[in-house]
């Protein structure tokens, strides 16, 4: 038993060790990563060392400092690969963003946050990048596929502590419930400058075919979004959702021999 825990606990701590690196911070170095962590220097060495000889991490001879390699690629490369819908929206995303101006997400659901799978934009820069985790209370994207998520899990979303990212980022739990029951009416979701000052965006769910949201795709862009817009917008959108959940289907029964 005592084995078995060390082990479990090692894992563990390797996982919170590889989720310390982000965009914002590639490089880390052990004594950063053992304060952060609260583990000694020498017990975070030996899971650095155990990862750079797997190649999933690597020394930048420079810095002393580690940074993820390329193994970290190929493993999300064949997570990316195999989610479907990834490869089917692709295609549709391209056709609704000739008619669009703005910048074309395709986002998922994942315990209280959202994760960025694709973007198709006009700029080289954009506030967000794929893969990206943001919390799901921040913007349209979040805010849609919350929505639609059991009533268990809504609560316990709201029960936790809504982080404000600006003076408009929804941080009281009956505001945000009162939101997410107006969106799930709709079938759409806006945002403003909840995530980002001047950053604005709108939603539609994707569906399977047997009717559960697993996707959200918004437009997002730097100006308001004026009412008769938004109408034409959310049908554009909910056009692409549509398109994607039957090609979907198709794929499905297309592997079927």
């Amino acid at each position: 038993m005592g084995n078995k825990q060390v082990t479990l606990s090692t894992v563990r701590n390797t996982i919170r060790l590889l989720q310390e690196f982000s965009k914002g911070e590639p490089e880390l170095g052990i004594t950063e990563l053992s304060r952060r962590l609260g583990l000694t220097k020498s017990a975070v060495y030996r899971i650095v060392k155990t990862l750079e000889e797997e190649k999933v991490v690597y020394k930048n001879a420079k810095t002393n400092k580690y940074q993820l390699g390329l193994k970290m690629f190929e493993i999300g490369s064949v997570i990316f690969n195999e989610m479907e819908i990834s490869q089917v929206a692709i295609p549709m995303i391209e056709k609704v963003k000739s008619k669009l101006a703005g910048d074309i997400h395709l986002a998922t659901y994942d315990q209280g946050d959202i994760i960025y799978l694709l973007r198709l934009g006009q700029k080289k820069k954009t506030w967000l990048k794929i893969g990206r985790r943001i919390r799901s209370h921040t913007n349209a994207a979040g805010k849609l596929l919350l929505a639609f998520q059991e009533d268990e899990e809504i609560q316990r979303v709201i029960s936790t502590n809504l982080e404000k990212y600006t003076h408009k980022t929804i941080t009281c739990p009956a505001t945000l419930l009162k939101e997410l029951k107006k969106i799930r009416t709709k079938g759409y979701a806006t945002s403003a400058e909840e995530f980002v000052e001047n950053v604005y965006s709108i939603a539609v769910p994707i569906y399977n075919d047997s009717g559960t949201v697993i996707a959200a795709i918004s437009l997002t862009r730097e100006t308001p979004f004026p009412e008769y817009q938004t109408k034409e917008i959310v049908r554009e959108l909910q056009l692409c959702s549509k398109l994607i959940t039957e090609n979907m289907g198709v794929n499905r029964y297309n592997d079927v021999p």
